[in-house]
C-alpha cells in the first residue's frame, strides 16, 4: 500500500497498472537499496558505520505502510514502528540481550534443556563436534559460537526429535502439522516453505497457547522460528552471490541458478556430504539412511561422467580456475542441474523435507548468532561448488535430465542498469 506522499496524480498523467507490477517495482527498489548499502560497505570496509545496516530497506518498507497486524493498544498512528527488532543481523549477531521477548525465550529454552540431562549431554557433544566440522578460520567467529546465546540457538537447531503433542495440546506446533503447512513449490524451483510462521512475539502474546507449550515442545517452536530465519537468509545470500558472480544474467537465468542451489534435494545432499547429519539429535531417522542410499547411487553415476571428462564436467583445470581455493578437488559428483544424478525429477518430499528443514534451521541459528555475513563466511565454501556453472551451461548440460533446467527460459536481456549503478 503506497503512501499518499507517492501520489502524483495531481501533477502528471497516470496509468492504471496491476498489483503484480507494483509489487515488482517495490521489490526492485528494495533490492537496489540493499545492494547499494552492500556496495558502499565493500568500498569502505574500514569506515565507521554512521547508520544501522539495512536501514535503507527498513525505511522504504516503512514508507509502504505495510498492513501488518497491530498489537493491542499499539498502532502505527500511535507511533508503534512495524520494525520492532533491535538489529538487522546483517553484519552482527542479533542482540538478544536487548530484546525482552528473545531474552525471555532463550532463558526458558535454556532452563528446559539443562533440566533434561540426557538431552543436553547429547547436544553438548554434538555442538562440539559440529564446530570442529565447520570451516571456521576466524578466531572471533569461533569465540562467538561458544557464547551461551549461540549455544542455545544451535542446540535448538540440532534438536530434530520428532515430538508429538497430546490431543489436548496445540497441534499447530507438532512436526506433522509443520509438514502439512509447508507450501511446496512447483517441481522445478526452490521450496520457500512457510512453516513455523508464528513469531516469538506473537507466541508470547497468547497465554492460552503458552499454557500448552511446555518442555521440549518449546524448543521445537524455537526451531521453527530458526527455520524461517534460515530459509530467508539462505535465499538472500545465494541470490546476492549469484547476482555478483553472473552480472549479465537475466531474471530467468537467476531463477534457474538459484533453484539449482537451494532446492531440498541439493540442501540435503550438501548437509550429508559434509557430515552435518552426524550432529543432529535424531540419529535414528530413517530418512538419513534412505537418502544416503540415493546419494551413493548418484555419486557413482556422477563420478563415471567426471572420469570421462577429466575429473569434472568441464575438466579439473577449469574447475580449479573457477573455485576460490585453486587446490581444491570437486566433491559434489552426485548432483547436476539441481538434481541428484539419475533423477530428472525431485525426490519424494517425505525423504528430504525434514533434513532440509534441519539445514535451514542450522543456518538460521548462525544468522542470529553471528549475523548474515558471519553465517555466509562459513557456509559459502560448502555452496560454492553448486554455483560454478552459468545458466547457459546448466541448460546445455542438464536440460534433458533435469526438470529445473528445462523449465526456466532465459527471458529478456537486461540492460545492466543496476550493474552500471553499483560497479
Amino acid at each position: 500500500l503506497l503512501p499518499d506522499i507517492l501520489d502524483y496524480s495531481e501533477h502528471c498523467n497516470v496509468m492504471e497498472i496491476n498489483d503484480g507490477v507494483v509489487s515488482d517495482v517495490v521489490e526492485s527498489v528494495l533490492a537496489a537499496a540493499y545492494l547499494a548499502e552492500r556496495y558502499q560497505q565493500q568500498q569502505q570496509p574500514e569506515s565507521p558505520r554512521r547508520y544501522i545496516p539495512g536501514s535503507m530497506v527498513v525505511g522504504i518498507l516503512s514508507l509502504c505502510v505495510l498492513p501488518l497486524p497491530e498489537p493491542e493498544n499499539k498502532t502505527v498512528e500511535a507511533g508503534w514502528p512495524w520494525f520492532a527488532a533491535k538489529g538487522t543481523c546483517l553484519h552482527d549477531a542479533y542482540p538478544c540481550g536487548l530484546d525482552k521477548t528473545w531474552q525471555q525465550e532463550l532463558v526458558r529454552v535454556g532452563t528446559i534443556l539443562y533440566c533434561e540431562h540426557e538431552v543436553v549431554d547429547r547436544l553438548e557433544r554434538a555442538f562440539k563436534g559440529f564446530l570442529e566440522a565447520l570451516p571456521i578460520q576466524n578466531d572471533i567467529l569461533q569465540q562467538l559460537l561458544t557464547s551461551q546465546q549461540s549455544k542455545l540457538l544451535v542446540f535448538s537447531a540440532l534438536f530434530d526429535d520428532s515430538l508429538e503433542f497430546d490431543d489436548d495440546d496445540d497441534p499447530s506446533a507438532s512436526r506433522s502439522s509443520r509438514k502439512s503447512s509447508a507450501v511446496s513449490s512447483q517441481d522445478d524451483s526452490f521450496q520457500s516453505s512457510q512453516r513455523g510462521n508464528s513469531s516469538l512475539q506473537s507466541r508470547d502474546s497468547s497465554s492460552k497457547n503458552n499454557a500448552s507449550v511446555d518442555g521440549l515442545f518449546r524448543v521445537g517452536l524455537l526451531r521453527d522460528t530458526l527455520f524461517c530465519v534460515g530459509n530467508a537468509a539462505l535465499s538472500l545470500c545465494v541470490s546476492e552471490s549469484l547476482y555478483n558472480k553472473y552480472p549479465n544474467a537475466t531474471a530467468g537465468d537467476l531463477h534457474l541458478l538459484r533453484s539449482c542451489v537451494i532446492n531440498d534435494d541439493i540442501l540435503v545432499y550438501v548437509l550429508l556430504k559434509n557430515g552435518l547429519d552426524e550432529y543432529l539429535y535424531d540419529q535414528a531417522a530413517t530418512t538419513i539412511h534412505h537418502f544416503r542410499a540415493e546419494m551413493a547411487t548418484s555419486d557413482l553415476k556422477g563420478n563415471q561422467t567426471w572420469r570421462e571428462r577429466n575429473g569434472w564436467i568441464y575438466g579439473l583445470e577449469e574447475y580449479r580456475r573457477r573455485v576460490s581455493n585453486p587446490t581444491a578437488v570437486p566433491r559434489y559428483a552426485g548432483i547436476g542441474g539441481g538434481r541428484l544424478c539419475g533423477h530428472k525429477h525431485r525426490l519424494a518430499t517425505d525423504l528430504t523435507e525434514d533434513l532440509s528443514f534441519s539445514m535451514k534451521a542450522i543456518i538460521g541459528s548462525f544468522v542470529l548468532a553471528l549475523g548474515l555475513d558471519g553465517m555466509w563466511s562459513i557456509f559459502y565454501e560448502w555452496f560454492e561448488e553448486t554455483m560454478l556453472l552459468s545458466a547457459e551451461e546448466l541448460r546445455k548440460e542438464f536440460a534433458s535430465v533435469s526438470t529445473i533446467c528445462s523449465t526456466y527460459d532465459k527471458g529478456k536481456e537486461n540492460n545492466n542498469l543496476a550493474q552500471s549503478l553499483f560497479r
